[in-house]
């Protein structure tokens, strides 16, 4: 009877470095399930040395200011409060429209953010309705 020939782990190939590079293009939340895939992959996303490059969780504030010296005059910032200095992932609001001034961040939970979108429709024979639509960025990516 002829042996099967053994199967080769291809992950098992790549180098620390690589895999990092891998793992840093994924989401945070991803990230956190592939801990679980080996300890080796635990111990390689929980070395501290790595774990500058990987992707980081925000903790902060998303807040407007509105301003009648700037165009648009509603901004969008986020507050960082871990003291920690600029967070490695730039929360910009860049997945918005550009003219942003009826989308309002309402909630955020588990990496989603809720924001409200209040587009006033020319056929709308009751007035002005506002809907909900959500959106979410996804560190970046």
């Amino acid at each position: 009877m002829e042996e099967l020939p053994k199967k080769r782990n291809p992950a098992a190939s790549l180098t620390h470095e690589l895999l990092v590079e891998i793992l840093r293009r994924v989401p945070f939340r991803s990230l956190c399930c592939f801990k679980c895939v080996s300890r080796s992959w635990r111990k390689l996303i929980s070395d501290p040395v790595h774990r500058k490059k990987l992707p980081q969780t925000l903790v902060g504030f998303f807040y407007q200011s509105l301003s009648g010296e700037r165009y648009p005059c509603v901004a969008h910032h986020f507050t960082n409060v871990t003291r920690k200095g600029i967070p490695f992932i730039y929360p910009s609001f860049s997945f918005l429209p550009v003219c942003s001034s009826d989308v309002v961040p309402l909630d955020c939970c588990n990496g989603l953010l809720l924001c409200r979108c209040w587009q006033p429709s020319p056929h709308d024979s009751e007035g002005n309705r506002p809907f909900l639509k959500t959106m979410v960025q996804t560190n970046g990516h």
